[in-house]
């Protein structure tokens, strides 16, 4: 298999993982530390990435190495690898000091927290807090590995990380029942997973660093560049991972553990979805410098139709079975995330499809459209999350996130779409929804009757349902949904890995 299909291929075990052992895992979490400790659990993780943003320097990265690798420029791409570890490395300093400096207003701004939930919020704090910075500077490695097309041991290296933090953590929790040994396994897993990526661009690349190097005509391209996707990453920051302080601040800890129930879920979905993600984008630099608008097309149509394939079934799954999965996963109290699941789930349905387009905003340079899209979305989530919070908790957050989602991911950015790029956005829709839409609908009808046969009150036997239920709308699809080069790729695909 190519690089792309062995690196998917991984990834998608990797996401197999991450939601059977999720699925025992996080009750199992919740259970040992309790509903409130989860709750802080979440707000430290999501609290900190406010600040750990790399101002699109790690996609300039891949996007920048990828050209000169098509242009064969080694030397140039030594010395702007070289300038980006520098300007990482300034980064991260200027992020520890304000990171510092917040500590001692913690107290403050959560109001809604009790004493004993702020001690171990600055517990976790601290430890996240200086393991972040420090691996903070490591981030250009992933856009290394990416630019060079080594998706196989990138791919790896995060399935690894993901086994070694859930073994560590469940032994950690079977000595002590708190939750800080947690933040502490991911920080000696994050350290590890380093480790291994510097291993492999020594190993695989070609690279040589300039490490004397630091030329000012690189800022300058870079900078733009980044400017834009560092508003872009700001932005996303005011969507959903913002709720949670949202509810710290106008609710409880009980209602960020509601949401961050679903925002687990929808972790899933985004998982999936970027399975995908950066496998493509050295291929299409290739395409756009050579001005093959055709086979952009073909592939932006064909990497779509494979995600709303995979996307509109675990929507589809979740709709149907999603109140009794989370009734048997994490109990009656966390039955609230359901309703905030299907208040932004459906719009994975289309962003999550078109990361073709995304990457070729990127590739052309005018990322700058998104980050008006993205900034308009955010500040609109951010006020109605607020003012609907304090009221109805989650749910009130989720309707803020789900008319961003809506308003700026979907229609203003599919308008930017067809009035920026050369991509046929109409015969995308077509493509990719025509056939499939239907299937689903008609897939639901089956669905319901399935769920209706069986009482369940396991999480097993949630799974054996939706278990059936995936494997009859795969029949569908294969007979009504599927292209012909779609079940082209997937006789090739099964033909290798039986050969195997």
């Amino acid at each position: 298999m190519s690089q792309i299909r062995k690196g998917a291929f991984i990834s998608y075990i990797t996401v197999a993982f991450s939601i059977i052992s999720g699925l025992f895992y996080t009750p199992y979490l919740i259970g040992k530390v309790g509903n409130g400790s989860y709750g802080i659990y979440t707000l430290v993780s999501t609290f900190l990435n406010y600040f750990l943003i790399d101002f699109g320097l790690g996609n300039a990265v891949a996007k920048y190495l990828s050209a000169y690798r098509v242009k064969n420029e080694r030397e140039q791409a030594g010395k702007f690898i070289s300038v980006i570890f520098k300007l990482f490395l300034m980064l991260a300093a200027v992020i520890g000091m304000i990171l510092s400096v917040i500590y001692f207003f913690l107290e403050s701004f959560f109001t809604g927290l009790t004493g004993t939930e702020l001690i171990i919020l600055k517990q976790m704090y601290i430890i996240s807090g200086v393991s972040s910075v420090l691996l903070f500077v490591f981030i250009p490695l992933d856009g290394i590995l990416t630019s060079y097309e080594l998706f196989t041991e990138l791919r790896a290296i995060e399935l690894l990380r993901k086994i070694f933090v859930i073994v560590l953590s469940v032994m950690a929790l079977r000595h002590s029942a708190n939750v800080v040994n947690i933040v502490i396994v991911n920080a000696v897993a994050g350290f590890i997973m380093v480790g291994l990526k510097l291993f492999y661009v020594c190993r695989k690349t070609d690279l040589k660093v300039e490490w004397k190097h630091f030329d000012i005509k690189i800022i300058k391209t870079v900078g733009t560049f980044s400017l834009w996707l560092t508003i872009i990453m700001v932005a996303q920051r005011f969507i959903i991972p913002i709720a949670p302080t949202i509810l710290g601040k106008f609710s409880n800890s009980t209602e960020i553990s509601i949401f961050s129930i679903a925002t687990t879920v929808e972790g899933y979905v985004f998982t999936f979805a970027s399975c995908l993600n950066g496998l493509f984008l050295p291929r299409l630099t290739q395409l756009y410098i050579e001005h093959d608008n055709e086979e952009i097309n073909r592939l932006f149509n064909k990497v779509g139709r494979l995600q709303v394939y995979i996307i509109g079934m675990i929507l589809s799954a979740f709709i149907i079975f999603g109140q009794e999965f989370i009734m048997v996963w994490v109990g009656a109290d966390f039955l609230k995330a359901y309703w905030v699941i299907l208040l932004i789930m459906p719009t994975s349905v289309i962003v999550y499809a078109q990361e073709v387009a995304n990457s070729i905003l990127m590739i052309q340079d005018k990322l700058k459209y998104k980050a008006m899209c993205y900034s308009v979305g955010a500040v609109f989530s951010t006020v109605v999350s607020c003012v609907l919070s304090g009221r109805y908790g989650a749910v009130g957050a989720g309707v803020g996130v789900a008319a961003c989602l809506w308003g700026s991911h979907v229609f203003m950015m599919n308008f930017i779409y067809t009035r920026i790029t050369s991509l046929d956005i109409k015969n995308f829709f077509t493509d990719c929804y025509g056939r499939t839409l239907p299937c689903l609908a008609g897939s639901v009808v089956i669905g319901i009757w399935i769920n209706r046969s069986a009482i369940t009150d396991s999480v097993m036997l949630v799974g054996v349902k939706i278990a059936v239920f995936c494997f009859v709308l795969l029949i569908i699809y294969y007979f009504l949904a599927f292209k012909e080069d779609d079940k082209v790729m997937i006789k090739t695909m099964l033909n290798r890995l039986i050969k195997r």
